[in-house]
């Protein structure tokens, strides 16, 4: 009597992006006193993912996070990608800096 065992391998295969958990809100500052910028910091953005791996985010435009801005609007956007290389990049806020004017305050 021939026994035949067949093993098969069911992979299954991650095609969910990384879900976003927390993005920075849209932010006006006001330009530091004597200059026409000021340095911002604000919290990084979260995510998380199916796989609950870890995941890999980047900031892909804009000043990064505790710089020097200067008077204007700035966009900032962050991508993340899981280890499946599922890409989300819904992280976009803008950042504005307002100058002063002899105690008065522009855009």
């Amino acid at each position: 009597v021939y026994h035949l065992y067949l093993m098969i391998s069911i992979s299954k295969s991650d095609v969910t992006p990384p879900k976003m958990v927390s993005c920075p809100p849209d932010m006006i500052k006001l330009a530091e006193s004597g200059t026409h910028s000021t340095s911002v910091t604000w919290e990084e953005p979260k995510y998380t993912d199916t796989s609950g791996e870890a995941v890999e985010i980047v900031q892909t435009e804009g000043l990064s996070n505790g710089e020097r801005f200067v008077e204007g609007i700035h966009v900032i956007q962050y991508s993340a990608t899981d280890s499946s290389g599922n890409v989300n990049t819904d992280c976009i806020f803008k950042l504005q800096v307002k100058g002063k004017v002899l105690g008065s305050v522009y855009a």
